[in-house]
């Protein structure tokens, strides 16, 4: 089973390198996405979530598609996801569905998005000390809604679609 095919959205959204890459731009992101899962061998069904018509009519666009996936697009769509795995740290959704079951109550993505940008200046700039100041905006927090609130217990990871260890990022930040 493949969860999430289009990453809650994140996929819909290329940044402009790895849209430069997409071959047809008749075809969005989402759509591109969409193929591929539908490509994998074994895959008989995709279940995709909408919020408004369009992204359902492009969904049935890319289902009723027959054209399977060439290597040179398989190549370019393994290139944009390299590119990504590099400039996010923590694919987190936002779905939330870690944060009714933390025990501490902690906003679980709005943390992981500042670990993120702390990571993405980090990368930019190549040294992690001068990406800190990324983190300030947690120190606006509660004391007990901060990452050092974490407790290491796993219920996020348990709940997490992505499957994410929350608390190594968790620990990883207060040390920051």
């Amino acid at each position: 089973m493949v969860m999430e095919p289009v990453h809650g959205g994140m996929l819909a959204v290329l940044p402009e390198d790895c849209r430069q890459l997409l071959q047809d731009k008749n075809i969005s992101p989402a759509g591109w996405a969409l193929r591929f899962v539908m490509n994998l061998p074994g895959v008989s069904v995709t279940l995709s979530g909408m919020s408004e018509t369009g992204q359902a009519e492009e969904n049935t666009a890319a289902a009723d598609s027959e054209h399977s996936l060439t290597r040179k697009e398989l190549s370019r769509l393994e290139r944009i996801s390299e590119i990504l795995h590099k400039k996010i740290a923590v694919p987190c959704t936002g779905c939330r569905y870690c944060c009714d079951n933390c025990p501490q109550g902690l906003d679980i993505p709005f943390l992981l998005s500042a670990y993120n940008d702390y990571r993405d200046e980090a990368a930019a700039l190549g040294d992690k000390n001068l990406a800190v100041w990324r983190l300030f905006r947690l120190k606006a927090l509660a004391k007990e809604k901060q990452p050092s609130a974490c407790i290491g217990c796993g219920s996020c990871t348990e709940h997490c679609p992505q499957g994410l260890d929350i608390p190594s990022y968790m620990r990883e930040m207060s040390a920051v």
